[in-house]
């Protein structure tokens, strides 16, 4: 029977790759037969050449346009207000200070679908930015009376007044990011920025590896190499009104694998007496998922998140129950752990960053049958120094930090780490660019 479904299963896949072939194969015949039908009317017929170079333009703009998502289109004209003293409800016609006033250009830095920063330059010589929040670009719509202040923030000009953001359809993809400008030439199509739906995934998902320095050196239970993937799925692209501060914003699910060295590499258990912490520190693998309940951004270059997570995780020991008498037996222990986190993380300069971090632990050992469950908490402190690659993704670093294990239940079975790695995102060649 599995044989029949694996058949079956690569029939499906042969298929839908020679589907897609054969469309794009139909696409090109149907474009030469057209492009043919154009030439008899014309006094000069097209060269081979001359038809190479049409098919490869029609189907690039097929392409752009299979991969937009729509446009942002920079306006003439902005009006400027003051704000109103003890407003209760907003009222343009008591805050106008002028209309009229022409939009020279704008600069948008653009990522992960939000236009986090965007500075505005007038004909008058103002300067007007959205110092008090980004602004997701699928909401663009519920967002036009947000407020871009002055230097001073002494005026604003409205969003909806600046840019026009003309989406094609209702997307689920994120834009590509990117730091772009517009500007009001006339006549050069410099005042609209076409959105493409990114084809890269470098800062969704990231692979990471490192190992514990403590552990090699001390002669403690230690994972010589620690590999781990997680991905990042964004639920919720709204912020608070004029605030950095979002809620339920991404969910990160992590796959975690470890080499154990040899000579710790299992937890010998009798009397049907173990520590959750001693599995704990040995585990082989472990899934898991990590839910963002908060975040807020703070200048210069801040971020504080609060979260949520479980991971399950499996370790390999060996078991000798004397009040049995069973043989020594090899089972596998499976830990399940539950924690709140609360994270700050901070970009010194361009290339150098820090976290700090602490985490509530509650840990609970399934019963076997050499143990009976038993839980436990711990509470962790961590601190970590980041440096980001010159040429590497956004993402990409390299890493020490160092964590500190409290176990309520029994503290001399306290711990520390200090684990050296480097992260790396999945860096696939981006053809919608």
């Amino acid at each position: 029977m599995r044989t029949i479904l694996l058949a079956l299963f690569a029939l499906m896949i042969s298929g839908g790759v020679c589907g897609q072939g054969n469309e794009k194969v139909e696409e090109e015949i149907k474009m030469v037969d057209s492009i043919s039908k154009k030439s008899i009317n014309e006094e000069k017929p097209l060269t081979k050449t001359d038809l190479e170079a049409i098919i490869k333009k029609a189907l690039k703009e097929q392409e752009d346009d299979r991969v937009s998502l729509g446009e942002i289109r920079l306006k003439e004209k902005v009006t400027i207000y003051l704000p109103v003293p003890n407003e209760k409800r907003f009222k343009i016609s008591d805050s106008i200070v002028d209309n009229n006033i022409a939009i020279d250009s704008v600069k948008i830095d653009l990522q992960e679908g939000m236009l986090e920063y965007i500075k505005v330059y007038l004909a008058n010589g103002t300067i007007y930015s959205n110092k008090k929040a980004p602004i997701a670009i699928i909401y663009t719509d519920n967002r036009g009376y947000d407020k871009l202040y002055d230097n001073e923030e002494q005026s604003y000009i409205l969003f909806r007044d600046v840019l026009t953001v003309d989406t094609k359809k209702r997307f689920g993809f994120l834009p590509n990011n990117d730091t772009f400008s517009l500007t009001n030439i006339k006549d050069k199509g410099y005042n609209v920025k076409n959105l493409k739906k990114s084809g890269s995934i470098n800062s969704l998902v990231n692979f990471t590896t490192y190992t514990d320095l403590l552990g090699l050196m001390g002669d403690q239970p230690n994972s010589l190499v620690n590999f781990e993937a997680n991905a990042k799925f964004y639920l919720n692209r709204h912020n608070w009104t004029n605030r950095f501060i979002y809620f339920l914003p991404y969910v990160q699910p992590s796959l975690h694998y470890n080499k154990v060295d040899s000579k710790f590499d299992t937890v010998m258990v009798d009397l049907r007496k173990v520590n959750p912490t001693e599995i704990y520190r040995r585990y082989n693998y472990s899934v898991g998922i990590d839910l963002t309940l908060a975040r807020w951004d703070f200048r210069p270059s801040n971020s504080l998140e609060l979260k949520a997570g479980y991971q399950y995780s499996s370790s390999k020991i060996f078991a000798n129950d004397t009040l049995i008498n069973k043989a020594l037996s090899e089972i596998r222990a499976v830990n399940h752990i539950k924690y709140w986190e609360l994270a700050l993380h901070s970009k010194l300069v361009e290339n150098f960053g820090i976290e700090l971090s602490s985490k509530y632990i509650w840990q609970t050992l399934n019963k076997s049958e050499f143990y009976n469950k038993s839980d436990n908490s711990m509470l962790a402190f961590k601190g970590g120094i980041y440096y980001y690659p010159p040429k590497g993704n956004g993402s990409d670093k390299i890493f020490v930090r160092f964590t500190n294990y409290l176990v309520f239940n029994k503290r001399e079975l306290d711990f520390s780490q200090i684990q050296v790695g480097f992260s790396k995102a999945l860096n696939f060649k981006n053809n919608n660019n």
